[in-house]
């Protein structure tokens, strides 16, 4: 509330206010008001903020550590924690010298009579000072901080136990500040860290004298600050050597925590830093002592994950996560070792068996780093050479572990045996159905390492559970069986031997509850792929459907596998020779619009069979049997627009659901002949298509359902492939319908009023239209699209998601070619935007501060004046009010730049870089900044690409007739920018328009920059000259792809006060 982290000291404070008594009273009444009267909150928080700000809290902050009220040695500490990370360098030498002199001997002193957090809060202060000071202040703050409590550091038997935990707090927090300093330039953060690591060695030397001591109630808090001090070195990516084989920590602390268990959460938290740092980097360099600490884990650690089980203490989790993440990180350096491995994967294994199903989740990624080293082993084996790195990766060894871990993972997914599902809390259960969803990945991931033998392994054990039955009762053995089954059906797609082996095990099942019937269900609808090389089971399996949509508990799953059985194109060909046995079957279901769509399951069936009509032979079929299924829902949008147009009584919520549901639907029906998906920028991605349908089912499910279904939807993606490319001879229906739906579509967008949700279902159905067209060759349609769309834009609520429905269309028009349509769409979208930008403006017309976030000193000669009546005109509009809206308007005249140039109207161009030339500075969120600075430096740099091209002549003229009249204005406002003009988590899109700058007008941007930073106190009083000089000459020796980042962003700490160059 008061530690704002942004705030700096005012000159035009009264001073004379603030005394220490004065302070003590006001805090008082903060923290205790009389008779809880609260009335007077908001006037001393104010003050309390403007006494952080003044210059009078560096005295009066270390006076209120005095106090016996433990609130107000909190808020002390805290200001003189904030003092320092914000105006530390605002102090002269000799005041900081003695404030640090002051800080350190009151922790020395005074430690016994502070709390805990305020000597937490101290220590950060004492660390941010070390990150500012070394070397030029503070020479050796490490070694300083060893003698508080070891004053003759090279007799390590004597020390003062008074001062240990505040030496071993001190130390655990310097690497952690000094890795996270963004206050300070990387190369200051290079020149304090040499100066820390040249005490690694005593550091660890220290440590290891903690952790040899005899054990008692101190040593214990002793020991358990020393591994939490360890930790912090370890990622202060210390020399490994140091602490691996120079020194005996490693042991030793092994040696204490094998007589204490209270210290393993601690060394847990050691071990697994050492193991992950940068991927395992520590071992890879030392495998040796990779051996030696895994054996010793080996020998202690789970028998510790047995008594922490038996205890009930969590901690077997992280036990179990450390084992998980060794080998992550050193799969190959485990492959090294047969012996240790054995060990290694024996003791997982045994420990996966005995824990939750929670625990055993963290198998998932042990798996994935097999199957990695299998497929790296697959490749090498296969090529003509074979390099050392990949001829080690034979995984056979591990076979047995692998189907070891697959029984884990199906005994792990069996619903419970004591009780019902349903009665476990809610979120117990989403995080079962989850670590389904992870065990089908997992075993799938395993099978297509051992294939044959895991199928086999499942089918085995699915037999032996059917047959032992009728004595075990055990349906949820089965079941799991089943389910995990399911899961391997997307890799299954030319063995099909045993599809009659599983299909007549099926028929054995004893039906004893509905999770199991499910699970067979949704296993017929995955094995889809596969069903219609063994036709004999697809109607008897199709058959069964029926009767399940009956039944409310059934409905949800049939209903997916009879979808993603239709979605394969065999199946729904074979299926399409009975379409009209199958609609009339489902008759009573498509009998009214409300029963279809306020039902999903009804839903999937009227896409199930929309499907299968798209494998008929004939186009007079598929419009024939489409429009039969369709002309429903089209008559109720066009009745819709009917009915609001004779000013029928308000629609109710249901009528919006239903005319919502419906176009959804349309849109369900053109996906079914899409066969391409777009990207962000509305091109064509087949082979991402193609991957994603390898991915793995991600999503966390509520219920048995949404568990089914996922898997169900796994296989829809590899049915729906094939499925498209079979209804590629079907595509002249499909645009007979859309053509038909255009035009009601243009009559509903004309209506007055409309939900911003119908807007978005409509672009969303465009979408798919534009994609179909496209791929086609028949782009008559998107003119109209994009003139509706438009409309749309400019008459109802401003939608990002029309923007994005637009700039598709450019896409998939001609390219550079001069479209009327496209022009009067950008001028009168520009026109809008400007308009929206504006009336936000026009509410409010106070003046603010700049936001405290940018941490600047703003001179009166620093601020960027308008005098041009042309920029004028610009001010005070809010781009960032919509963020959404704003980035699709960039991004949709991003794709006029790349695809069609010729049709933008003159002058949006120079238009819009005015509008953010004035603006800049209060552009403070990255959604708004990546979009108007990625749209700047996208121009800037094709004005250099096509100089040659003739079309882009005018365009080029305007650039470039913008930046002769503003390009000196233009650079000023982007280095004010990047000087801290805006806030530094948005400085990262400036350096995009800076590189453009750079590349493209490298002499007018140097011979403008030079003028600007000539000025003494541009673009803030923090900078020297010498530091500007050096920032211009980085700048324009820069050669690199990548954005000159790091440049621009020492240029903005230097510049902010936060940071030198030193």
């Amino acid at each position: 509330m008061y530690n704002n982290n942004g705030f700096h000291e005012e000159t035009n404070i009264d001073e004379s206010q603030f005394t220490i008594e004065k302070v003590e009273t006001v805090l008082k009444s903060l923290y205790f008001p009389q008779n809880n009267d609260y009335s007077a909150l908001p006037q001393i928080q104010q003050w309390l903020i403007q006494f952080q700000k003044s210059f009078s809290s560096w005295s009066i902050g270390p006076l209120l550590l005095m106090s016996n009220i433990k609130e107000i040695q909190y808020f002390g500490a805290s200001t003189i924690e904030n003092k320092i990370k914000n105006n530390w360098l605002s102090l002269s030498q000799d005041m900081k010298k003695e404030f640090l002199d002051n800080l350190l001997l009151f922790l020395k002193t005074q430690i016994t009579k502070c709390s805990t957090v305020v000597i937490t809060r101290l220590c950060l202060a004492v660390s941010v000072i070390a990150c500012h000071s070394t070397t030029d202040l503070w020479t050796n703050p490490i070694l300083d901080v060893l003698q508080l409590s070891f004053q003759d550091i090279n007799n390590l038997d004597s020390f003062d136990p008074t001062l240990v935990n505040l030496t071993l707090e001190l130390l655990t927090i310097f690497p952690e500040e000094l890795t996270n300093a963004d206050y300070i330039t990387q190369e200051k953060r290079n020149k304090v860290g040499l100066q820390f690591n040249k005490h690694n060695s005593k550091v660890f030397e220290i440590l290891c004298k903690i952790m040899s001591l005899p054990q008692n109630q101190q040593t214990l808090i002793f020991m358990k600050s020393s591994l939490k001090c360890f930790k912090s070195w370890i990622l202060f990516d210390c020399s490994p050597r140091e602490y691996l084989i120079d020194s005996d920590l490693i042991l030793k602390c092994f040696e204490a925590v094998s007589n204490n268990p209270k210290l393993v959460e601690d060394f847990l938290m050691v071990l697994d830093e050492m193991f992950t740092f940068m991927g395992g980097k520590i071992f890879r360099s030392y495998t040796s002592a990779f051996s030696l600490v895994l054996s010793r884990i080996l020998m202690i650690f789970p028998s510790f994950y047995i008594l922490a089980l038996q205890e009930e203490n969590q901690i077997f989790n992280q036990i179990f996560l450390l084992f998980s993440h060794i080998a992550e990180n050193h799969i190959k350096t485990l492959l090294k070792n047969p012996e240790l491995s054995n060990n290694f994967f024996k003791a997982l294994i045994q420990m996966a068996l005995k824990g939750d199903f929670e625990t055993c989740e963290l198998l998932s990624p042990v798996i994935t780093e097999i199957a990695a080293l299998h497929e790296l082993h697959s490749t090498s084996s296969s090529s003509s050479t074979t390099t050392p790195t990949t001829s080690d990766c034979d995984i056979s060894g591990w076979y047995q572990y692998l189907g070891e871990m697959v029984e884990v993972f199906r005994l792990k997914s069996m619903y419970p045996l004591d009780k019902d599902i349903s009665d476990l809390y809610e979120e117990d259960a989403e995080k079962f159905f989850a670590f389904r969803v992870i065990a089908g990945d997992s075993v799938l991931e395993v099978y297509n390492i051992l294939e044959g033998k895991i199928l086999q392994q499942l089918l085995n054990s699915l037999w032996s559970d059917i047959q032992s039955f009728p004595t075990t009762k055990c349906w949820q053995s089965i079941e799991a069986t089943i389910y995990l089954l399911s899961c391997l059906s997307e890799s299954i797609t030319e063995d099909t031997e045993f599809v009659p082996q599983l299909f007549s095990i099926l028929g054995q099942l004893p039906i004893q509850s509905t999770p199991l019937i499910k699970s067979t269900m949704t296993l017929a609808g995955n094995y889809s792929n596969l069903i219609d090389k063994s036709t004999i089971f697809l109607e008897k399996i199709v058959k069964d459907f029926f009767p399940a949509f009956e039944n409310p508990d059934l409905k949800s799953v049939a209903s997916q596998s009879f979808l993603s059985i239709s979605k394969n194109s065999k199946c729904a060909s074979i299926l399409s020779n009975s379409i009209s046995q199958l609609i009339s079957l489902c008759a009573p279901i498509l009998s009214n619009n409300n029963k279809i769509l306020d039902d999903p399951s009804n839903f999937n069936i009227l896409e199930a069979l929309l499907y299968i009509i798209s494998t008929l032979p004939s186009d007079s079929q598929v419009l024939n049997y489409s429009t039969q299924l369709l002309y429903p829902f089209i008559l109720f949008i066009k009745n819709y627009y009917t009915n609001q147009q004779q000013q029928q009584p308000p629609q109710q919520q249901t009528e919006l659901r239903l005319l919502l549901s419906s176009i959804n639907l349309l849109t369900k029906f053109c996906k079914i002949y899409d066969d391409e998906q777009v990207n962000e920028y509305g091109t064509t991605q087949q082979e991402n298509n193609n991957n994603n349908n390898n991915n793995n089912n991600n999503n966390n499910n509520n219920n048995n359902n949404n568990n089914n279904n996922n898997n169900n939807n796994n296989n829809n993606n590899n049915n729906n492939n094939n499925n498209n490319n079979n209804n590629n001879n079907n595509i002249k229906p499909v645009f007979e319908i859309i053509n038909n739906i255009i035009p009601i579509y243009r009559e509903l967008l004309s209506l007055n009023e409309l939900e911003s949700s119908i807007i978005e279902a409509i672009s969303i159905f465009y979408k798919k239209a534009i994609m179909i067209n496209n791929n086609h060759q028949n782009i008559t349609n998107i003119p109209e699209i994009n003139r509706q769309l438009t409309l749309a834009f400019l008459k109802h609520k401003p939608l990002s998601l029309v923007l994005s429905t637009l700039s598709i269309s450019i896409v998939n028009l001609p390219k550079e070619q001069h479209l009327d349509f496209l022009a009067d769409s950008l001028s009168s979208i520009s026109s809008k935007m400007i308009q929206i930008w504006s009336e936000k403006s026009n509410q409010n017309k106070k003046n603010k501060k700049i936001n405290n976030n940018n941490n600047i000193d703003n001179d009166n000669n620093n601020q960027i004046q308008f005098e041009n009546n042309e920029l004028n005109e610009f001010k005070n509009l809010k781009i960032s009010i919509y963020p959404d809206i704003t980035k699709e308007y960039f991004t949709m005249i991003t794709q006029y730049i790349r695809y069609n140039a010729v049709s933008i109207p003159q002058g949006v161009i120079s238009h819009l870089f005015s509008i953010i030339l004035v603006n800049i500075t209060k552009i403070h969120d990255k959604v708004t900044a990546r979009a108007c600075f990625s749209f700047m430096a996208l121009i800037i740099t094709k004005s250099k690409e096509m100089k040659s091209q003739i079309k882009w002549e005018p365009l080029l003229n305007e650039i470039n007739g913008w930046l002769s009249v503003h390009g000196e204005l233009f650079i000023k406002q982007i280095l004010y920018s990047a000087g801290g003009g805006i806030p530094r988590s948005v400085v990262q899109f400036i350096s995009e328009v800076i590189a453009s700058l750079v590349s493209s007008y490298p002499d007018v941007f140097r011979i403008s920059a030079l003028k600007c930073l000539s000025v003494d106190g541009f673009p803030s009083s923090n900078i020297t000259k010498e530091q500007k000089e050096k920032f211009l000459n980085s700048l324009m020796l820069y050669r690199s792809k990548k954005l000159p980042l790091k440049i621009v962003t020492d240029f903005s700490l230097v510049s902010l006060g936060i940071a030198t160059n030193q």
